[in-house]
């Protein structure tokens, strides 16, 4: 960044047409670098693009909110994902809204399509887990936003309900990695809760992420808050139903008693019940019934195949960001 900062301020005859940012985390430890390159832009006329993946920087409360209000109105365009976003950019920053494009998010990887039978066999036989068990999955880099202790506790909740007395292979299956202390605290959760917990508390390499997915019988995503969700375009391309906490940025994407059961976020009651119904009607369903129990788990799997018209292609979501930059060049010219 310092090297265009000063390609800028030289008066390089090859600076850029326009400068896209993506993610600002010097701002976030309070180095504002950001802020001088803002400055060399528009000294040497070239438009500043930010796309807002999250209106404020997760867990951090409201204390770089002052901040960020400086970096929103210095740039010259803003993209975010979602409608909500773009209200909450005006009324929170008075940024207007022709300042603001709406462009989707995409998957951050998609299999070609819902997984087979024999792949999900195959995928439990690579990642050693039990054949015949009844997987939820919460996948992702652990951060306090995210939930995962809201999760266990539901998990506990649910157990204490009888999960075990009605499901014969429950199995809770949180993998990712995140910072040591918090890794510490999830393990010590899932050994209190026995052998229906397997915390895989690692950096899983790309190569294995669709593997997680492919193995799942439901994914969980138990968020607090959250502004854009790449974890959960990618989950809707599995085609498995969903538990989620009920968020603006979700509800986008998923139809309560549709492609998904949402909760209240934080409510670990509420998503203990939602797991223990959906796994129940789930083993129901593993046994061959349609109806009855079986009814809820099968009705959310056959909504959740149509989930490929709820987001856009990434082909899609280049075009559209291309125009952005069109129209920002256009009128940095005039």
């Amino acid at each position: 960044m310092q090297r265009l900062i000063g390609e800028l301020n030289a008066g390089d005859q090859a600076k850029p047409d326009i400068i896209h940012l993506q993610q600002t985390p010097l701002l976030n430890r309070g180095i504002c670098l950001d802020f001088k390159l803002l400055e060399a832009a528009k000294k040497a006329g070239v438009p500043v693009l930010h796309t807002v993946h999250n209106v404020l920087p997760h867990d951090s409360g409201d204390h770089l909110r002052n901040i960020y209000g400086q970096l929103y109105n210095g740039v010259d365009h803003l993209i975010c994902h979602d409608i909500t976003a773009a209200h909450r950019l005006n009324e929170e920053f008075s940024i207007p809204l022709k300042k603001i494009s709406v462009i989707g998010h995409g998957p951050l990887f998609a299999p070609a399509h819902a997984p087979k039978e024999w792949e999900i066999h195959n995928a439990r036989r690579l990642l050693n887990l039990p054949e015949n068990a009844s997987i939820v999955l919460w996948q992702g880099i652990h951060a306090p936003y995210k939930g995962v202790d809201v999760l266990l506790e539901a998990w506990k909740l649910a157990l204490a309900q009888g999960l075990q007395d009605v499901v014969p292979s429950p199995l809770l299956l949180i993998a990712g990695s995140g910072p040591k202390d918090f890794e510490a605290t999830i393990r010590l959760a899932a050994q209190h809760l026995g052998g229906t917990v397997r915390a895989d508390l690692r950096y899983i390499e790309t190569r294995e992420l669709p593997l997680y997915y492919t193995a799942a019988d439901i994914l969980a995503y138990p968020y607090r808050a959250i502004t854009t969700s790449g974890a959960l375009l990618t989950g809707l391309t599995y085609a498995k139903p969903i538990i989620a906490s009920r968020l603006p940025a979700f509800e986008g994407y998923l139809d309560d008693r549709g492609n998904a059961i949402l909760v209240e976020p934080g409510n670990a009651e509420q998503l203990g019940m939602a797991i223990l119904c959906l796994l129940k009607s789930h083993a129901a369903a593993n046994i061959g019934n349609v109806g009855g129990e079986a009814v809820c788990y099968l009705q959310l799997k056959s909504a959740a195949l149509k989930n490929t018209s709820r987001y856009i292609s990434w082909g899609q979501i280049g075009n559209d960001t291309v125009a952005v930059y069109q129209r920002c060049v256009a009128s940095s010219r005039r």
